[in-house]
């Protein structure tokens, strides 16, 4: 908000778009962009480490023995146990869901024809925040949506495991 207060001059009235959101939204979207990409760095290792890697290696599993909680995880998701599968497939409905709720995104998103969802960034430096109660709700179901991307790569990784432990991989000493 300072940003676009600071281009705009010093002077001028914020945007109508913007007095709504008081801050708190550009807060939250900040925050989002700085936080996706370490997120689904986070998903990415631990689908790897917990999925992938016990998988093919005998070891890591034997060392994944060790750890009860991890190695349920890793049970879990490589043999699609109820567990595993309700949550993706709530995952799935949640961003089907968001997908379809996308085309009333605020700020009159452009890419809403094609059902996009915007990007943290993409909220950030098209300004992108609400200016009614119905664009607020979907403002932060898209927010709280961000913190599932992490599990949406290791669930990737863990769909990939499932197909190599059926394939018979060879298990590395």
């Amino acid at each position: 908000m300072e940003k676009i207060k600071s281009e705009a001059g010093a002077n001028s009235p914020v945007p109508d778009k913007m007095s709504y959101c008081n801050g708190r939204y550009v807060r939250m979207a900040n925050f989002a962009a700085k936080t996706e990409n370490p997120m689904m760095i986070i998903g990415l290792l631990a689908g790897f480490f917990l999925c992938i890697l016990p998988t093919i290696h005998s070891g890591f599993r034997q060392l994944l023995h060790e750890w009860p909680f991890f190695y349920a995880i890793f049970e879990a998701s490589v043999w699609f146990k109820p567990i595993f599968i309700y949550p993706l497939l709530s995952f799935i409905l949640l961003i089907a869901l968001l997908a379809q709720l996308s085309k009333g995104f605020p700020g009159g998103w452009r890419e809403a024809e094609l059902a996009k969802i915007p990007t943290a960034k993409q909220v950030v430096d098209e300004a992108l925040f609400p200016s009614s109660k119905k664009e607020s709700i979907i403002f932060l179901y898209w927010f709280f949506m961000g913190f599932l991307k992490p599990y949406f790569w290791f669930s990737v990784f863990a769909v990939l495991s499932y197909f190599m432990m059926i394939g018979g991989v060879k298990w590395a000493a």
